[in-house]
């Protein structure tokens, strides 16, 4: 995104830096589905309108060629070129399809993950499920449902629980330390 602004420097392109870095990057912990829609959306309309720009009947009027040249010459970032087919046409739309492949991407990667409609804080953390872990089998052992175990096999289980204890604790105190290096 940064790089097709600093190609191709225009008030249409702008949009994104000034997108990621007044928004994106400040939104803990990552930006919104909203807002990766949002600057898909945006991609597709830029795309869309500098191919409507090239339309051959649009292009032979002079009138319009005129409007165009004023446009450019005030940066907003519709230029018109010689041919659909040229060179600069084709390294006008490569960026601009460029972030449209890999927004593609992303949105792919967010809905695999499962984080695509959900924030950070609605996900269940590691020590979280430890512990959920750890209370479902003290309850079943408390009503009694594993009665077909033996005293051994109840031993290890209470070792195991035990051992879960202290992996969820070290998680715990990790997961803090790295919140205070952050904040630091």
């Amino acid at each position: 995104m940064i790089l097709d602004h600093m190609i191709s420097a225009s008030l249409l392109t702008s949009f994104f830096p000034l997108s990621i870095f007044c928004y994106a990057l400040l939104e803990y912990p990552r930006p919104s589905k909203y807002y990766w829609k949002f600057v898909l959306y945006y991609t597709v309309f830029l795309l869309v309108i500098k191919f409507v720009i090239h339309i051959e009947v649009l292009r032979n009027d002079e009138s319009f060629k005129e409007i165009m040249t004023k446009i450019y010459n005030y940066k907003i970032g519709m230029k018109l070129h010689e041919s659909s087919f040229s060179h600069e046409f084709f390294m006008d739309i490569f960026y601009d399809a460029l972030i449209l492949i890999f927004l593609l991407i992303n949105d792919y990667l967010l809905v695999s993950r499962g984080v695509w409609s959900k924030r950070e804080q609605e996900i269940e953390s590691i020590y979280q499920a430890n512990e959920r872990i750890i209370k479902k089998n003290i309850i079943k052992n408390k009503e009694g449902k594993d009665n077909s175990n033996t005293k051994s096999q109840k031993e290890l289980n209470k070792k195991d629980l035990e051992q879960r204890k202290s992996k969820s604790d070290v998680l715990r105190r990790h997961n803090r330390f790295k919140t205070d290096l952050i904040i630091l």
